[in-house]
């Protein structure tokens, strides 16, 4: 057992004898290089001489709370064992505590640092969470080579902006929340400010890139929530494929479904789909649209530059709708080159109807014919109203079913050859001066459509230059009831055709028409 240097002493006071077990306390009580392996040699420093521990270690100094204690506080080792489980010693120099767990470990082949762990792979490795008191500035540095400082993180001022700095700025704020790249003072919750592109085109990269894992016909999405934790609301995603990629943007009608609705697409080729995630021209919209100004215009480009045309223009002004066209009119509200056509404020339902099979209503919402008025028609300056063409009554050699009958022909090339026509209110036209025909029969046959509802009587002027009669029967006969063979005229007979009014123009009284304008 240890003795004090007080009782040693009294071992050798004046006249007394000390005993071989004293000589021996008083040795033992004395430091010696070789058993105790510490050494202070004149001019080198303190030298101790680590002893292997039962854990094969080496422990070259214990930090005891007192001199009863049989446990270090600290010890200081100059190896550590990797782990509980091996006999693998990485020499360096490692500080544990009183349970023997290895606190700071200093590797000596590489000079790396590690803090609560022996795999110091890096200058400085810590195993847990590290913090610091602020200083005035505090900051925490990671160096390049030389003197150039890589990373820099720390406090802006004392409890105010955390901050990084890596050849430019991370900025974090606490307080407000804001996260500045590449600013020093963000301006909103994220701020960046970065290298602008000078041509848009191309593969050079903007400010802010997202990215994933490429998977054709996968999202690179960036979501947007009314709240944490929620559910995504509102899309605005990257889709790829092997024909390129695309913009889609989404939204939702129920929060707790997600994204229920592709809104707006725009497709490898730039055309814009509304409604649809497959355009196929510049503007595709599924569903109906509004436009909201005073004016509508679409422009042909293709023209040559100075003769431009706005080649539709829908104007709001003053509650009326125009359509026109305009030349070289920028789309600013400025003077039209020409409005055709107009509808006022105000006009009812079915003022102009162009219905599936092309038939035109003006006031009538299902017109039944090529052009159903429903109203009064008034003109100006005339009515032009195409006819067709006379059909001249074939000889009676012909195969056709009104070729000349009975004998009966034309008078000759002076007068009217026999023919006839409908206009377009049903009415038939027959003229012709006809010869040598048998009377009291048929002189041709009118075709189906061309022929009355009941059986007319109409008065001719025959040889000699008195009146006959040419009665139209409806099975098409145009018969000679009385009269000369000679010659019997069919100029001037007229008579309304039994038809039905589908495919016919429909014009109710009263027409008025002012041809002097």
């Amino acid at each position: 057992m240890a003795e004090n240097r007080a009782t040693l002493k009294s071992y050798f006071r004046k006249n007394s004898i000390p005993t071989e077990e004293q000589f021996a306390a008083f040795i033992d009580g004395v430091l010696n290089q070789q058993d105790d392996g510490i050494v202070k040699l004149p001019d080198n420093p303190l030298r101790l001489d680590a002893v292997n521990s039962a854990s094969g270690e080496k422990e070259a100094l214990g930090l005891f709370t007192d001199t009863a204690s049989q446990t270090p506080e600290w010890t200081i080792k100059l190896d550590m064992q990797d782990d509980a489980n091996s006999n693998n010693l990485r020499p360096g120099l490692t500080i544990s505590d009183g349970e023997g767990n290895n606190r700071i470990f200093l590797d000596r082949s590489s000079g790396n640092l590690g803090i609560g762990t022996a795999s110091a792979d890096g200058k400085l490795v810590i195993n847990g969470s590290a913090s610091s008191k602020p200083a005035a500035n505090p900051s925490f540095k990671i160096m390049g080579a030389g003197t150039e400082s890589k990373l820099t993180m720390g406090l802006r001022y004392l409890g105010a902006d955390a901050w990084m700095q890596s050849n430019g700025h991370l900025l974090l704020q606490p307080e407000s929340g804001s996260v500045g790249i590449g600013v020093s003072s963000p301006l909103s919750p994220m701020h960046i400010k970065g290298s602008q592109i000078k041509e848009f085109k191309g593969v050079e990269r903007g400010m802010l890139a997202l990215s994933g894992e490429y998977s054709p016909e996968f999202y690179t999405p960036l979501d947007f929530l009314f709240k944490d934790n929620a559910k995504p609301t509102a899309r605005i995603a990257a889709y790829h494929d092997g024909s390129g990629s695309k913009l889609v943007f989404g939204t939702s009608n129920s929060f707790n479904s997600g994204i229920t609705n592709t809104a707006l697409t725009i497709n490898q080729i730039g055309n814009v789909g509304i409604g649809t995630d497959n355009p196929v021209t510049k503007l595709n919209v599924i569903g109906g649209a509004a436009f909201e100004g005073n004016n509508l215009y679409l422009r042909n480009r293709a023209a040559p530059a100075g003769n431009q045309t706005w080649g539709f223009v829908v104007s709001t002004s003053n509650g009326q709708l125009n359509l026109g066209q305009a030349t070289d009119t920028p789309p600013d509200g400025g003077t039209l080159a020409k409005m055709p056509f107009i509808i006022k404020a105000g006009a009812p339902s079915s003022t102009f109807v162009i219905d599936e099979s092309g038939k035109v209503g003006i006031g009538v919402a299902a017109p039944s014919a090529e052009l159903h008025v429903k109203g009064r028609i008034y003109a100006t300056q005339g009515a032009a109203i195409q006819q067709e063409n006379w059909k001249t009554v074939p000889a009676a050699s012909s195969s056709k079913s009104d070729r000349f009958q009975n004998s009966w022909i034309n008078y000759n090339d002076t007068f009217n050859k026999a023919a006839y026509f409908k206009d377009s209110f049903g009415i038939v036209h027959l003229k012709g001066l006809v010869k040598n025909g048998i009377i009291r029969r048929a002189i041709f046959k009118l075709p189906s459509g061309y022929r009355p509802e009941k059986q007319e009587l109409q008065i001719a002027c025959t040889h000699p230059n008195v009146t006959g009669r040419i009665d139209i029967k409806t099975n098409g006969d145009v018969f000679v009831d009385a009269g000369s063979n000679l010659w019997i005229s069919l100029d001037g007979i007229t008579f309304k055709a039994f038809t039905s009014t589908s495919g016919n123009v429909i014009l109710p009284p009263p027409i008025v028409v002012n041809p002097r304008g």
